[in-house]
């Protein structure tokens, strides 16, 4: 007898244990924190509407890349247990440079130089709502702030700058989700995507980004994958409607 209650005691001791730090591991591996760093080599075009006139633009990724300045872009996922934050910043400065001759008319011997700062700022919060070995998708909602920064400096032959500096800033309602696959122990796709807007800034903004993701170490992954971006602002006294697609390069750190 007391043989039997000795083992069953030890028994249940070693099943306590075991629970325990099973559900310690599971606590352990219940956050989850992504940074990304990546590169978008996007082009863009549309049109703007000010004025009574209508004007299409366009251009192309190596036109972006030989005007830009320092910019930068980065991407922070973090997860405790069915909790998702999304948080996803692009800083991507341009400067160019026109003189006469150009398309653009100018004084004979005069030239002009804009500087051109867009930012988008997308902050999202989610609920992890399949979480199975095969997919993980989360739902998402939240915000992306626009600032469009723009600096304009003539310079006549005689001397003596002209600057003119302007801003607009709007923010975005939207909802998404983000939906992830192992497709081999080291190879993930995650295909990413939100619309919103609806006058509460744009007319209309979505975007739609896939990726598939290298785990090189056991912290370090590679990323390639494609974005596309739409918005339609229009506050009145000008209407401009922008495309912006591309491929992404980036590296992941899992930082826990």
């Amino acid at each position: 007898m007391l043989k039997r209650i000795f083992a069953n005691f030890t028994a249940g001791a070693l099943i306590s244990m075991a629970s325990a730090g099973l559900i310690h591991a599971q606590s352990e591996r219940s956050w989850e924190i992504d940074a990304t760093s990546y590169f978008w080599l996007q082009g863009i075009h549309g049109d703007v509407n000010a004025l009574g006139q209508n004007v299409g633009f366009k251009a192309t990724p190596s036109d972006l890349v030989s005007n830009a300045n320092f910019g930068l872009s980065g991407a922070v996922f973090t997860r405790y247990k069915r909790l998702v934050l999304s948080n996803d910043v692009q800083w991507t400065p341009l400067s160019i440079k026109k003189s006469d001759g150009t398309a653009i008319p100018l004084p004979p011997g005069s030239s002009v130089e804009v500087d051109y700062t867009p930012v988008i700022d997308t902050h999202e919060v989610g609920y992890r709502l399949i979480d199975r070995p095969g997919i993980t998708i989360d739902g998402l909602a939240g915000v992306r702030h626009w600032h469009l920064g723009t600096e304009l400096t003539l310079t006549p032959p005689t001397g003596g700058n002209m600057t003119k500096t302007g801003a607009a800033n709007w923010t975005d309602p939207v909802v998404g989700a983000r939906v992830q696959v192992p497709v081999t122990p080291k190879l993930s796709a995650t295909i990413i995507g939100d619309a919103g807007g609806w006058g509460a800034g744009s007319e209309l903004a979505y975007q739609m980004a896939g990726a598939l993701s290298y785990r090189v170490t056991k912290r370090w992954s590679m990323d390639a994958g494609w974005r596309y971006l739409f918005d339609d602002y229009n506050p009145g006294n000008l209407h401009t409607r922008t495309t912006q697609s591309g491929l992404l390069l980036g590296m992941t750190y899992r930082i826990k």
